[in-house]
């Protein structure tokens, strides 16, 4: 009788205990079936940008919208792009488990808000809220070119570098620092706004507030205008860049004086923050082959001589950074 109720109990145990086993792998199964992706958005201004990026980081679809200045349609298009998106790729809302926001700023990231965006007339938009009410998941929001950084350090021309500053040349300028692996955001989020440094003492006025600002001086929008201003020609950067190719003077003029500026700016990154490298991302970036010798033999002039070489690269995710920054910024939950 004793070794039955012995043999019954040990029964029992076992059976209980593949029981729970069965319980926690199925719960498991069902939770990375249904919330390991994360929906990161990329909001433009004149595009806006989503991506289903999984638990292995991989960007596994995206697809691009017009941005519109109606914040709140423009939170409606992503829903209904986000859902076409699941659909065409078998898969249901319950597969996101969280959304990453990348936006221009100024922002406030602590309350969520965008401050200003003067290209589109966004004044304190509770972005973040809107996203999480309309998307019905926990949403993280980034500034965009933190959001670049981020891609670019993690999987890009940063990958396996301790520290590293980012600089996006295209129509403005912005930046961001990621130190010993921790992106460096400030107090509200808007710490490495490189297109604000001030490049001429008393120059031309900036949306910003100040006057002589980097980005009125060596962006896309500032070649474009130098160019104009030595030839009468309206170009776009882009253009320049070509004509420069081709051996026009003035073009190659305008790109050289836009380097000098960069070159300079670059200096004061390295000098505050010493990091290993620096990233140069945006449109501009395409032609930098064009003004990589003034770029380098200016920072090389502007340096005290205690510093070490730094080295300076242009971006290697051309063209999602950003999305993988905004997936990143979810993933983590937090900035850092």
């Amino acid at each position: 009788m004793l070794q039955q109720l012995r043999f019954n109990e040990q029964f029992i145990k076992s059976v209980a205990h593949l029981f729970f086993q069965r319980i926690l792998a199925a719960d498991a199964g069902k939770n990375m079936a249904r919330n390991d992706m994360i929906l990161a958005v990329d909001i433009g201004g004149t595009k806006t940008a989503l991506g289903l990026v999984g638990s292995d980081d991989r960007l596994s679809a995206d697809a691009k919208i017009d941005t519109v200045a109606d914040f709140g349609a423009l939170v409606d298009k992503v829903y209904g792009a986000a859902d076409a998106l699941l659909r065409t790729n078998g898969l249901t809302w319950e597969s996101i488990g969280r959304a990453g926001i990348a936006c221009p700023g100024p922002l406030n990231i602590p309350k969520g808000l965008i401050v200003n965006v003067a290209t589109t007339g966004w004044k304190n938009i509770p972005i973040t809220r809107l996203f999480r009410e309309r998307l019905g998941r926990e949403t993280f929001l980034i500034n965009d070119c933190k959001a670049a950084a981020l891609g670019e350090y993690r999987f890009g021309a940063g990958k396996g570098c301790p520290s590293m500053a980012y600089m996006t040349v295209s129509t403005g300028i912005g930046g961001a620092l990621v130190l010993d692996g921790r992106l460096h955001d400030g107090r509200f989020g808007n710490a490495g706004e490189f297109g604000h440094l001030t490049a001429e003492e008393n120059g031309l006025p900036c949306g910003c507030g100040k006057r002589g600002c980097l980005e009125l001086y060596a962006s896309g929008t500032a070649i474009a205008r130098v160019y104009g201003e030595k030839t009468g020609e309206k170009r776009t950067a882009k253009e320049i860049g070509l004509l420069a190719r081709r051996g026009d003077g003035a073009a190659s003029e305008t790109l050289t004086g836009a380097a000098v500026y960069l070159g300079r700016a670059i200096a004061t990154v390295f000098i505050v923050a010493e990091p290993e490298l620096l990233v140069i991302g945006g449109g501009v970036s395409r032609m930098y082959d064009l003004m990589r010798e003034t770029v380098e033999q200016t920072v090389a002039a502007q340096l005290p001589r205690c510093y070490e070489k730094m080295t300076i690269r242009t971006q290697a995710l051309d063209g999602n950074q950003n999305l993988y920054g905004a997936a990143i910024c979810a993933k983590e939950g937090v900035l850092h």
